[in-house]
């Protein structure tokens, strides 16, 4: 079975930038894996990012018609790392759960902090694991190999004006982790400049992406729905 795998930093990036080329792979009846790497902005309590997730799955439900999700655990022993992940017919979300970072207030932007070595290492959200730069490039490698992805989308790491770091740091890490392995890639305009570049999609594709985004709001009361960002989608291919 084909095997598409989605990679990216915050649990509605995908709603808003890579739709709807996903909703396409799911409804196509693919194996599919999201590698989400953050949660939210912790201001809002355990609650808040718990509420996220669950707004994922639902999202992916509505675009696949799926069963009932299942908990399940994703163990890499000799990194002494467990992810936790979700799994519904084809279709599998798993969470890394590093802290999410603010583009104000408090400054919990690990994936930068990570990367920069403004800290030497960082907890997950659900204290089940800690990482420094190293480790988190190598358990990214270990994860997408074990995928076996014959298509994988991620953050295009250019930076295009106004953009949240997490977006750009999610997409080198990711770079980090793929160099040389050869795997053909698509990099999604994860970016609010988005709204600047002509309208692309058409009116049904608009209006599933929506739809998507409004099940996935009724758990995220902080998503601000965007109009531009519905009516655009924006990707490179490349092979790293």
């Amino acid at each position: 079975m084909s095997r598409f795998v989605c990679v990216f930093a915050h649990t509605d990036d995908d709603l808003f930038f890579f739709n709807p080329y996903l909703c396409n792979q799911i409804r196509a009846g693919k194996k599919v894996t999201s590698i989400v790497l953050t949660t939210a902005n912790l201001t809002f309590g355990e609650g808040y990012w718990l509420k996220r997730e669950q707004g994922l799955r639902d999202a992916y439900s509505y675009m696949g018609d799926l069963p009932k999700w299942a908990q399940k655990s994703v163990i890499f022993p000799s990194l002494s790392k467990t992810l936790t992940k979700f799994v519904a017919g084809n279709v599998s979300i798993i969470f890394l759960r590093l802290p999410g970072g603010s583009m104000g207030g408090v400054d919990n932007l690990a994936l930068k902090h990570l990367w920069t070595s403004q800290k030497k290492t960082v907890s997950t959200v659900d204290e089940a694991n800690i990482y420094d730069r190293n480790t988190l490039t190598e358990l990214l490698l270990r994860l997408l190999k074990s995928l076996q992805p014959y298509d994988l989308a991620m953050p295009d790491p250019v930076i295009y004006g106004y953009d949240h770091p997490d977006h750009h740091y999610a997409a080198v890490f990711i770079l980090a982790a793929l160099i040389g392995t050869g795997i053909p890639v698509k990099m999604f305009r994860c970016s609010y400049s988005i709204k600047n570049l002509p309208a692309n999609l058409s009116e049904e594709e608009q209006a599933m992406k929506t739809r998507t985004l409004d099940i996935y709001r009724a758990q995220d009361i902080h998503a601000i729905p965007n109009l531009s960002f519905m009516s655009r989608q924006y990707f490179r291919e490349a092979v790293v």
